[in-house]
């Protein structure tokens, strides 16, 4: 009998491993060194098979965490095995011929290997469709043997032995590894864990046959189709509608350039020169405008922008925020700085061109973003239609009343924590902290009494600005109050946020988790307010050089609104209203963005 090579490495004859000079068992499967080539090996020479190609393919679509080579290796077994050896392997055992290869019961709660083996001779009758249907099937109800050791190993790995093992193996695959480490990892590594062991054991229903098998997965391939189909026309009734919006608001508002010059001021013991432009908006609707947020653009003869106007409330875009009658029109100007004594200013355009042009040299080119009626009715462009209209689609309700977003996330693979369970568990707290946020809001109603910017001097003698605003909390209900906890922010017209994003100053605040959420105003009361009655707050902010805390200071009462989120309120004899948390700040994220992976149905 031959022995094996114990100076160069061999490969396991039945996994593919690589076993070192000397051992005699493969370290993987136990199959002894010096046996022959199986069957499945055997069929991939014949065929040209790669394992590692048909392994990395397997790994890459499975788009959930990667276990390293040995699931590599595992993972081309269970293809080779499916595919390749029902065209070179006889049938061994034998199958009922009343019930045919349709009618073979797919062995449950085992990993796949030792499942395929048991049904191989059913396999091997099949047509090439059909295999290629049941390989689709067991790739997403079933485990590998791999996948159970790694499952049932890393429960007692260490978060420091997961990023040993990351920086031993280098490059992508280390990293990923190396990124497992700490608590988290851990964590990530038991949801993992079980989520293959539920699949082991459930994965594959009871009773269910190789024919039932691949009809499911025929008609779960159908459904995909015609849900494909849908949100194409979904998606392009979506985008027309964009479109009509857009001409609607361009039919609705329209600029003329009335002058445009340079001017040279002396600020900060610096000569600058500005642009100053003056433009006249006119109404062409039937309703009051009382806010216009969009690009405009000079273009000139050869179509191309050769200078963006915007205003000093947002850098990118022209805001106007005053009323404007239906049918009337309103004058305004808008400055840009183009040269500060040291640096010229294109950041926009070529300002010396365009003061050179003559009227009949270029046009005004209006690129709405909103429209915003006196009576609060507004015109909406999707800024980003794409993603816009991808998002719209995705939060459609299906059918079978999931949205197509949810139906996204809960077929991620191995991922148990956005199931339907679990998210109909995340849309229900999310509806409950709305409704007790709202019973807060008729209980203690607030509104603001003032707003302004105050000057402060310093202990050196400098001088510092500050945002001061002053509330009043009503009581509604009918029981004294003794604490009153939440936030309070401020959006212009557009939705846009008043408050600076700045950690420092006492604006922002976060999720349980510490994730940046929203800019806002801590509202803390701890006095009592008696039923019936009301109690004034105010807070100080600091303000610097923020021109968007200053415009706020001096906007009229049209021209943004306040947003009350009340957290607790206690009440004297002890009871309280509590907002439950809002879900997870991972599942808030994940929820408005299109996830991707393989699916199980």
């Amino acid at each position: 009998m031959s022995q094996p090579d114990t100076t160069t490495n061999t490969t396991c004859a039945k996994c593919g491993t690589e076993i070192q000079p000397g051992v005699k068992f493969c370290p993987n499967c136990g199959r002894a060194a010096n046996k022959a080539p199986s069957k499945v090996v055997a069929a991939a020479k014949q065929y040209g098979v790669a394992l590692k190609d048909i392994a990395l393919r397997l790994w890459a679509k499975a788009g959930s965490y990667k276990h390293g080579k040995a699931l590599v290796v595992a993972g081309a077994c269970i293809v080779v095995l499916v595919f390749f050896v029902p065209r070179v392997v006889p049938g061994i055992l034998g199958l009922s011929a009343l019930s045919g290869p349709k009618g073979t019961k797919i062995p449950r709660g085992e990993p796949a290997e030792s499942m395929v083996e048991k049904i191989m001779p059913a396999v091997e009758k099949l047509s090439q469709e059909d295999r290629d249907l049941l390989v689709k099937w067991l790739d997403a109800h079933t485990v590998t043997v791999r996948q159970v050791n790694q499952a049932r190993g890393s429960q007692g790995s260490s978060a420091g032995t997961g990023a040993q093992v990351g920086a031993s193996v280098g490059g992508l695959f280390g990293a990923l590894i190396g990124g497992f480490a700490g608590a988290a990892a851990d964590e990530k590594r038991a949801e993992w864990a079980q989520s293959i062991e539920e699949k082991l054991a459930n994965g594959v229903p009871r009773g269910m046959t190789i024919g039932k098998a691949i009809a499911d997965q025929k008609k779960y391939e159908e459904k995909q189709g015609q849900g494909a189909l849908d949100e194409k026309k979904l998606t392009a009734k979506l985008k027309a509608e964009n479109e009509a919006t857009i001409e609607a608001m361009r039919q609705a508002v329209t600029f003329k350039l009335t002058s445009k010059k340079k001017i040279t001021v002396r600020e900060d013991w610096i000569t600058k020169d500005y642009l100053v432009t003056t433009l006249v908006l006119q109404n062409n609707s039937g309703k009051d405008i009382s806010g216009v947020k969009g690009k405009l653009a000079v273009v000139d003869q050869f179509g191309n922008a050769a200078l963006w106007i915007t205003t000093d409330q947002d850098k990118d875009n022209l805001v106007y925020q005053e009323i404007v009658k239906a049918g009337g029109s309103a004058e305004f100007s808008t400055r840009a700085l183009i040269y500060d004594g040291i640096f010229l200013y294109n950041g926009r355009g070529d300002a010396n061109r365009v003061l050179s042009m003559s009227d009949d040299q270029f046009k005004m080119v209006f690129t709405p973003l909103m429209v915003v009626f006196a009576d609060g009715s507004k015109l909406i462009r999707k800024t980003d239609p794409d993603r816009d209209i991808r998002d719209e689609v995705e939060n459609t309700i299906t059918k079978n009343g999931h949205t197509l977003n949810e139906i996204y996330l809960s077929d991620r693979r191995y991922d148990k924590k956005y199931s339907f369970e679990t998210q109909e568990t995340y849309k229900k707290q999310y509806a409950e902290r709305r409704a007790a946020m709202e019973e807060m809001r008729q209980t203690v109603p607030v509104r603001l009494l003032s707003k302004k910017i105050v000057t402060e001097r310093g202990s050196w003698g400098s001088k510092t600005d500050y945002l001061v605003t002053n509330f009043v909390f009503q009581n509604n209900s009918g029981k004294d109050i003794t604490g009153i906890k939440g936030n309070i922010r401020f959006e212009d017209q557009f939705g846009t946020n008043l408050l600076p994003d700045d950690s420092h100053t006492g604006w922002t605040y976060t999720d349980d988790k510490g994730q940046y959420v929203k800019t806002a105003i801590k509202v803390l009361i701890e006095k009592t307010v008696g039923t019936g009655t009301a109690v004034e707050w105010s807070h100080k902010g600091f303000a610097g050089f923020r021109e968007t805390i200053k415009m706020f200071a001096s906007m009229k009462d049209y021209q943004f609104r306040l947003i009350w989120e009340p957290e607790t309120v206690v009440f004297a004899d002890g009871t309280k209203i509590d907002a439950p948390p809002e879900p997870p700040y991972e599942w808030v994220l994940a929820s408005k963005n299109k996830v991707y992976g393989a699916t199980k149905h």
